[in-house]
Formats: C-alpha cells, structure tokens, sequence
C-alpha cells in the first residue's frame, strides 16, 4: 500500500514538474486525486502495520491520506506523518464519549440518546449467568474457527483480520444465544422503535462470534448500512446492531471504535469511497465490562480496535435489518428447519421464518410457503 502511495505522490510530482518545464497549468488537486482514486479504490480503508502502542492510529481512506499531503484538505484536524513503511495520523484531542444507560432504562431514554448519537453502551444487558452459558455453547465453535479459512471474497478475509476468528451462526449453536441475547427485551424493543416504522416486521441480520485475537490491528472504519448499497438514498435505518462483550472491553485490547453522531454526516448516502474519513478526536472507544453492549444505527463509523494484549477479546456481533431486506447471513441455512423447530416461537419468528405480511400497511406479502405462514408449518412439523 505505502509503495503504491509513493509512485502515485511521485507520478503527480513528475506530471507537476512537466508541466512547468512545457509552460502549461500543472494539473490541480483535484484531477490528480481522481486518477489516484482510480488505481487505489480496491483498497477502501488503508491499513496501519502495526498495533496501537502509545497512541491511537486512526485507519484513513488512503485518498483521504493523499489528497491531505496535497493540500486538498486545508482545514485537516490531524497532521499527517511519515516513516519509513507507511503514513499514520495521531491523536490530537480527546476522544469522545458515549451515553451509558443500564438494561432497567426506559426505552424512551435510550432511543433519543440513540437518535442524537447514534451509539450507546448499556452497561450489563446480559447478566453473567447468561454470559457464562453463551461463552460455554460457543467454546468448542470457537477454538475449531480459522482465521485463514476461506471466504468468498479476498476482501472479506482483509476485513475480518488476519487474526480473528469469526463463528456465524450462533443461533443454531447456544440455545442461550438464540433466546437470551437475540430475542433480549431491550433490543427488541430498541429494533422495533428504530426499524418498526419501515416495515411490518423486522427480523435477524446477523449473529456471529468476533474474537479479535493479540495482535490484530484496527478494523477499517465503515458503517454496517454498506452492505445494501444498492438500495435508494436517502432511505429510512435499514438496521440496528449491536457489539456485546463476552469479555471485559478495553481500549488496549480491542474494544469497538464508533464516531458518534456520523449517521448525520451529510454525506452518508455516498459510496463509500466518497465518504468523508472521521479524525481521531471524533472516535469513542467503546471499553465496557462483560455482559454489557454498544448499540448502534446502520449508519455509524465503527471498527473494532486493535488487541494489544496477550489474550484475545471475544464478543457478539448481533443485528437486526427490515424484514424486506436481504440478511448479510442467510439465517434458513446457518439455522435450518430442524434445529429452528426446538427454539421458541419469538426466536423462529426473529429469524425470519414468519411471514412478511404488508397487506395491513397496503402492500404484499414475502416469504410464504404453499401459501402459507412458515412459522406455522414449523409448528405442525411440515418443513
């Protein structure tokens, strides 16, 4: 990446300079990082080489970076540094702070901090009971997942870490998962304030175990909402996620990174390669104790953060979609008929075995089988 950086800065002091020998306007700021875009966009969020020690590392868009040396950027907040294998922006205020609320706050309270921020933490959601169970039904899940196993794309290897392991699924292997953290009352409730008024029932969208091992970096910053960029904007929150620590959260070993208040950034519904890239005094790091949760709009800058420690930092990566949108996991196949028969009927219908019936809202209908409610024909055994 930084060998890349440096023939895309040497062509465009080669290109300034001959237009200066030939008499001609050198090319501006602009035209220049548009062709650096060009040969850089299969990279979306340049990496650091290295853990944070000292000091945080913010991971910038590398056009960000570039068009910061050239002067596109006058009012940059951070100064841009360099060494001998790679640019890096160091911390310069401090970091903001997210609103904490416990599981026993009326909904109401935690949705407006919600909508404001668009990040909050409830301290202890899940009690360590719950945790215990989770962390015991995962275990063996866990220790077999490879970080190095394959994924259908060679980005989503880049984005998951060279050192995380990823167990989706996680439904159909804790029990406790799939009834005490999926169907939680609080993020229910959350979910249906947030996504309810968008559709007639929303539904799972992603459970998973993240286990950020010692040594992984920094996440690259997106937002979750990326993954239906094919969907209009504006448009309404397409979901509601959650980070939920299975340990305790600190910033040396890797708790999640957001940018409160970026789901109002104006320039949100824009590609991602056109987005604006967040300075290092507007991210929060998320260090919370085990049980306890960030959630967070579709349209937050997130990442988890980098694990300087010695001992790996294991969470749930749980969040909800509306229910007419496509799911980042297909939940009938991590979690088929057979294995969603044995839950409750909250969890089947969260998983997005119900039917999608509009007609009350003036619309269709989705997801039927034989005309009818697959829900119901899990009950009678007819899946």
């Amino acid at each position: 990446m930084c060998d890349v950086l440096a023939a895309a800065d040497r062509h465009r002091r080669e290109r300034i300079a001959g237009a200066r020998d030939n008499g001609t306007r050198a090319p501006s700021v602009k035209r220049l990082t548009t062709s650096w875009r060009a040969s850089l966009r299969a990279v979306p969020w340049a990496p650091t080489n290295r853990p944070r020690t000292g000091h945080s590392v913010l991971r910038r868009p590398i056009w960000v970076l570039a068009r910061e040396r050239t002067g596109g950027f006058p009012d940059a907040r951070a100064a841009v540094l360099r060494d001998d294998r790679c640019m890096t922006l160091t911390q310069t205020r401090s970091a903001p702070i997210l609103q904490r609320f416990d599981r026993s706050t009326d909904l109401a309270v935690v949705e407006s901090a919600l909508d404001r921020d668009g990040a909050v933490i409830v301290e202890d959601l899940l009690a360590p009971e719950i945790v215990g169970r989770v962390n015991d039904e995962v275990e063996a899940a866990v220790v077999a997942a490879d970080p190095d196993g394959p994924m259908f794309n060679p980005m989503a290897k880049a984005f998951m870490g060279s050192v995380t392991k990823n167990v989706p699924g996680v439904p159909g292997i804790s029990p406790t998962f799939a009834t005490e953290v999926m169907c939680h009352p609080l993020l229910l409730g959350l979910a249906d304030r947030v996504l309810g008024p968008s559709c007639a029932r929303f539904q799972l969208n992603l459970g998973q175990i993240l286990e950020r091992g010692p040594g992984s970096l920094d996440q690259w910053l997106h937002r979750d909402e990326g993954v239906w960029v094919d969907v209009p904007k504006p448009s309404p929150e397409l979901q509601l996620a959650s980070v939920i620590a299975l340990v305790d959260f600190t910033a040396e070993n890797g708790a999640t990174r957001l940018v409160p208040g970026s789901h109002r950034w104006p320039d949100r519904h824009l590609r991602m390669d056109l987005q604006t890239a967040p300075a290092e005094d507007q991210i929060a790091v998320a260090e919370m104790p085990a049980g306890s949760a960030v959630v967070y709009t579709g349209g937050v800058i997130h990442g988890g953060g980098a694990n300087a420690t010695s001992l790996p930092r294991r969470a749930v990566h749980l969040s909800y979609c509306l229910g007419w949108l496509r799911t980042e996991e297909n939940n009938y196949l991590s979690v088929p008929p057979a294995i969603a028969a044995a839950l409750p009927r909250q969890a089947q219908e969260v998983l997005g075995y119900a039917v999608y019936d509009g007609i009350e809202r003036g619309g269709g209908y989705l997801g039927m089988v034989r005309m009818q409610d697959p829900v119901e024909l899990l009950a009678n055994d007819e899946l």
